[in-house]
């Protein structure tokens, strides 16, 4: 029996059941960055299940250049966060300027409105945009999931 089966069969209140995924974790890298804890602990919990090795961050200050360093495979930025010296738009900008073609895939939200959300992914470029994902998480991991197959990531150093 391998260490699959031990986790599929175990009893439910000793061994809580494992997506077959979650074995592989960490293939695949993401930032979430949202000046939210409830948003941060959905999307980065939620992405932990579908095999991603996830690290959130309340702001972007000083962040591009430790980004630079180990870029994530996609990054999942607020575009408005509060307190922060650099709102979403600045730091993707920022971003886009230090890693050129090594920048990672963009995925951004907002509460702000549909049009300015849309019209802003479009300025800079970003590969989807989505309003508030709290109500839509189930589109917001089709997408990141989309945008970084596991099937073409290989293992992290």
């Amino acid at each position: 029996m391998s260490f699959k089966d031990d986790v599929e069969h175990a009893p439910r209140q000793t061994q809580p059941s494992i997506p077959a995924i979650q074995l592989n974790a960490g293939w695949r890298k993401a930032l979430v960055v949202d000046d939210s804890k409830i948003v941060r602990s959905l999307v980065g919990d939620r992405l932990r299940v579908v095999g991603f090795s996830v690290t959130t961050r309340e702001h972007v200050d000083g962040a591009a250049l430790a980004i630079a360093a180990d870029p994530p495979h996609v990054i999942i930025l607020d575009l408005q966060l509060v307190g922060c010296m650099l709102d979403g738009a600045s730091f993707v900008e920022r971003l886009r300027g230090l890693l050129g073609a090594r920048m990672p895939a963009i995925v951004l939200h907002s509460a702000v409105s549909r049009e300015i959300l849309q019209d802003t992914a479009r300025r800079l470029g970003v590969e989807w945009c989505q309003k508030d994902p709290k109500g839509q998480i189930s589109g917001l991991l089709d997408m990141v999931c989309r945008l970084v197959p596991e099937r073409k990531i290989g293992k992290s150093k």
